[in-house]
């Protein structure tokens, strides 16, 4: 029949991709079995970059969020959330206002972000729901 042809030509080819383990020498251990390795699809967007002001660590000011925010790896209302700064928590970060999207958070709307070391890497958080509470 062919229905049955067709299904065994199938398995056929998606067999012909079957990775094979090395078979084991007498003596020492089974072989170890392939293991998937799982990608991230592209829509997450590039990973973030490492956090860095500038040369000098004096452009740097600790922040304080007035609201629970998240935290960007771009300064973008739809890019990939990093993690998020609890209210009242700080964070180091850089001196002056970085531009991106508009948004409207904390009553107020802008287009200024603050850039935040988030765990060795450059996060953006919305401006307006933070306080600059430190500097150095």
């Amino acid at each position: 029949m062919r229905t049955t042809s067709i299904l065994a030509a199938g398995a056929a080819f998606l067999a012909s991709f079957a990775l094979a383990a090395p078979a084991a020498q007498a003596g020492t251990a089974p072989a170890a079995k392939p293991v998937p390795v799982a990608v991230a699809p592209a829509s997450f967007g590039a990973l973030a970059e490492p956090f860095s002001c500038s040369v000098a660590p004096e452009r740097r000011n600790t922040f304080k969020a007035i609201e629970t925010v998240l935290v960007k790896d771009r300064p973008r209302n739809n890019a990939t959330n990093l993690g998020q700064i609890n209210r009242n928590a700080t964070k180091i970060g850089c001196k002056g206002t970085t531009l991106g999207d508009t948004y409207t958070a904390c009553d107020v709307t802008s287009n200024g972000w603050v850039t935040v070391n988030w765990s060795g890497l450059k996060g953006y958080v919305k401006q307006t729901c933070t306080q600059v509470v430190g500097s150095s």
